[in-house]
C-alpha cells in the first residue's frame, strides 16, 4: 500500500507540474510557433527521464485527449524518445513515422526536423546494434532530410544537432574525413549564433574522436575534450563526462603518458559506477583493459577483462529475463483472446441450438465435449513441445554465448602473450592463431544473436570476417576494392566452421603477400551452388606458383586447407591467373552428409 500511495502522489505531482507548463505557454502569447513546440517537447522530455513506467501511461491518456494533430505529433515524439531510451528501437522510429505524416500536412518545419533527427538515431542504433551498414545508410538519409528541414524553418539547434547525427553516422561508414567536417559545421554554426547547449559538448567530444583516429594529433584531441567537459560542467552532463575520461586515457595512452593515461581510465570506471550504468562501465573497462597491457600491466589488465566478462554475462542474463517476461506476457495474452474467442462462439451455438430438435442439441453436445477434450489434448501437446523447443534454444543460444566469451578471452590471452615476444616469427604464429580463434568467435556470436541455433547468415559473415581482415592489414573500402557475392544466405553450423577457417587462412594469405606493389588491392570472394557448394576467392596480387603447393615443405595454414577441404569431402584447386584463384568444390551428397 505503500507503494501504491508513492507511486499515487508521483502522478499528482508529475499532473501539476503538466498544468503548470499549460499555464505558461499561455501567458507567454508573444512566443513564436516554435519556441512554444520547443518549451512543449522539453517538457516531454523531462517527464520521461523522471519515471518511464508512468511515463508510459501518461502518454496514452494523452494521446486519447489529444485537442490537435500537432498536439498528438508531440505526444509521439515523447513516447520515441522513451522507446528509444528503452532500447525499442523499431517502436521509436515507427512513433517518428507518424509524426511525419501529421506534420508533412501543414509543413511544419519544426516537427519535421526533430522527426527525422529521432528517426536517423533510431536506424542508427539499430545498425550499431544488428552491424548492418544498410541500416546506417538509411539513418543518413534521414539525417539530411532532419538538416533539409531545420534550414528551411531557420531552426539553429535542430541543425546543430543534424551536423552531430551526420558526424556520427559517418563515423560508423568509416569515412571519418566527411564526419569531422560535419562535426566542424556543427561547431562553427553555434559559435556564431552564440548558442549554447549540450550538444555543442558532443560535437567538441565528437571531433576529438575524429582527430585521435585521423590525424593521431592527441595534444589536440585532448584540448577538444577539455572544451566539451566545460560545457558538460556547464549544463551539468553528468553521464557525458564518463565519455570524456574515457577518450582522455586514450589520448594520454596514444602520447605515452602512463600515469595519466590510468588516472583518466581510473576515473571513467568511477563515474561509470556513480552513473550505475552497466554498458557505460563495461566500456571503461574495456578501455582500462587495452591501457594497462599497453603498460605492461598484464595482470591489472586480466583483472579489467575478468571485470568486463562479468558484466557482459550479467547484462545478457537480465537481457533473457527480459525477454523471456515479455514472452510470457504476449503467451498470456493470446491465451486470454483464445478463451474469450471461444466462449462467444461458443454461446453463439447455444442460442441457435434452441431451434434444433432435442435429438439434434444432443448429437451436437456431444460431439463439441469430443471435439473440446480432443483440442485440449492438441493445445497442451503443442504447449508441451514449444516449452521443450524454447528451453532447447535458450540453452543453445546460452551454449553458444559461453563459447564465444571462452574463445574471447583465448584471444586476449593469445595477445597479451605476443606482446611479451620479441621474436618476430613467433608473434606472427600467435597473431594467425589469434585469428583463428576469431574466426571462429565470429561464428557463436552470430549464433548467439539470432534466433536459429544450426545455422547461421553465411554472407554477414563472411563480410564481417573479410572487413575485420581488410581493417587489421590496415586497408579500408578508400582503397582496397571488396567484392562479396553469396548466393546461399544460410548455411549449417557444422559446414560454417571449417568453412570458415579455410577463407580466413586464405584471406590472410592475401592481405600478406599479395598486395605489394599493386597500386588498387582486389578482392574477390563468390559462394555459390545448386548442385554443388563452389566457393572462389580471387585477388589480384602477384600471384603464386601453383606448383609450390602441396610441397613437403608447406606451412601449417596449407596442412589445415587441405584437411578441412578433406573434412568436407570438397575437391580445391589452386590458379595463377592474373593473381591467386582459389576454388573449392563440395558435392551436394557430401552436404547433407555433413549436415
Amino acid at each position: 500500500m505503500k507503494g501504491r500511495g508513492k507511486t499515487d502522489a508521483t502522478k499528482i505531482i508529475i499532473t501539476v507540474l503538466f498544468l503548470a507548463f499549460i499555464v505558461v505557454f499561455n501567458v507567454n502569447g508573444q512566443a513564436n510557433k516554435y519556441s512554444k513546440l520547443k518549451v512543449e517537447l522539453d517538457k516531454h522530455v523531462k517527464f520521461i527521464n523522471s519515471n518511464p513506467e508512468i511515463a508510459r501511461d501518461y502518454i496514452k491518456n494523452q494521446k486519447e485527449n489529444a485537442k490537435s494533430s500537432e498536439d498528438l505529433a508531440l505526444i509521439f515524439l515523447a513516447e520515441a524518445d522513451l522507446n528509444s531510451k528503452e532500447a525499442h528501437y523499431e517502436e521509436s522510429a515507427d512513433n517518428c513515422q507518424k509524426v511525419i505524416e501529421i506534420a508533412d500536412k501543414t509543413q511544419n518545419y519544426y516537427l519535421l526536423g526533430d522527426a527525422y533527427n529521432r528517426l536517423a538515431d533510431a536506424y542508427k542504433r539499430m545498425g550499431s546494434a544488428h552491424t548492418v551498414n544498410e541500416l546506417r545508410t538509411k539513418a543518413l538519409e534521414y539525417a539530411q532530410k532532419g538538416l533539409m528541414y531545420n534550414k528551411k524553418g531557420d531552426l539553429i539547434e535542430g541543425q546543430i544537432t543534424s551536423y552531430n547525427a551526420l558526424g556520427i553516422i559517418l563515423r560508423d561508414l568509416k569515412r571519418m574525413p566527411e564526419a569531422r567536417k560535419s562535426y566542424a559545421t556543427g561547431i562553427q554554426l553555434a559559435k556564431e549564433n552564440k548558442f549554447e547547449s549540450a550538444i555543442v559538448g558532443i560535437l567538441h567530444a565528437n571531433t576529438g574522436q575524429a582527430i585521435m583516429e585521423m590525424e593521431k594529433d592527441y595534444d589536440l584531441a585532448i584540448e577538444e575534450f577539455d572544451k566539451a567537459f566545460e560545457i558538460y560542467e556547464k549544463f551539468n552532463r553528468e553521464s557525458s563526462k564518463e565519455h570524456v575520461y574515457r577518450n582522455k586515457a586514450l589520448a594520454y595512452a596514444g602520447k605515452g603518458d602512463q600515469t595519466n593515461a590510468l588516472k583518466f581510465a581510473s576515473m571513467a570506471v568511477q563515474k561509470a559506477k556513480d552513473l550505475n550504468s552497466s554498458h557505460r562501465l563495461m566500456n571503461a573497462y574495456r578501455v582500462s583493459k587495452d591501457v594497462q597491457k599497453q603498460f605492461g600491466l598484464y595482470e591489472m589488465a586480466f583483472q579489467s577483462l575478468e571485470q568486463l566478462k562479468v558484466l557482459e554475462d550479467s547484462v545478457s542474463k537480465a537481457d533473457k529475463i527480459k525477454a523471456i517476461g515479455e514472452i510470457t506476457t504476449k503467451y498470456e495474452t493470446v491465451k486470454k483472446e483464445e478463451q474469450i474467442d471461444f466462449l462467444t462462439a461458443d454461446n453463439y451455438s447455444k442460442s441457435n441450438q434452441l431451434l434444433i430438435a432435442l435429438f439434434g442439441i444432443i448429437l451436437l453436445v456431444a460431439f463439441l465435449i469430443l471435439l473440446n477434450s480432443q483440442k485440449q489434448k492438441i493445445e497442451k501437446s503443442q504447449l508441451k513441445i514449444k516449452e521443450q523447443s524454447d528451453e532447447l534454444k535458450l540453452m543453445m543460444r546460452e551454449l553458444h554465448h559461453r563459447v564465444k566469451n571462452n574463445l574471447a578471452i583465448v584471444s586476449s590471452l593469445l595477445n597479451i602473450q605476443s606482446s611479451r615476444l620479441d621474436d618476430k616469427a613467433a608473434k606472427d604464429a600467435i597473431k594467425q592463431g589469434q585469428q583463428r580463434v576469431e574466426a571462429m568467435s565470429l561464428i557463436h556470436q552470430r549464433l548467439y544473436s539470432s534466433d536459429k541455433v544450426a545455422s547461421i547468415n553465411i554472407k554477414d559473415y563472411i563480410q564481417d570476417l573479410a572487413e575485420s581482415l581488410m581493417m587489421a592489414y590496415g586497408y579500408s573500402h578508400d582503397n582496397f576494392d571488396l567484392k562479396i557475392q553469396v548466393e546461399e544466405n544460410e548455411l549449417d553450423v557444422d559446414l560454417a566452421i571449417p568453412l570458415g577457417l579455410i577463407m580466413n587462412e586464405l584471406l590472410t594469405n592475401s592481405f600478406k603477400y599479395a598486395y605489394e606493389d599493386i597500386a588498387r588491392p582486389l578482392l574477390l570472394i563468390n559462394l555459390a551452388g545448386t548442385d554443388n557448394l563452389e566457393l572462389i576467392i580471387k585477388d589480384n596480387g602477384l600471384g603464386i606458383k601453383e606448383n609450390s603447393w602441396g610441397k613437403s615443405a608447406k606451412g601449417f595454414g596449407q596442412k589445415l586447407i587441405s584437411g578441412l577441404c578433406n573434412q568436407l569431402g570438397g575437391e580445391f584447386s589452386i590458379h595463377n591467373n592474373d593473381g591467386t584463384e582459389f576454388l573449392l568444390k563440395i558435392p551436394i551428397k557430401k552436404l547433407k552428409k555433413a549436415a
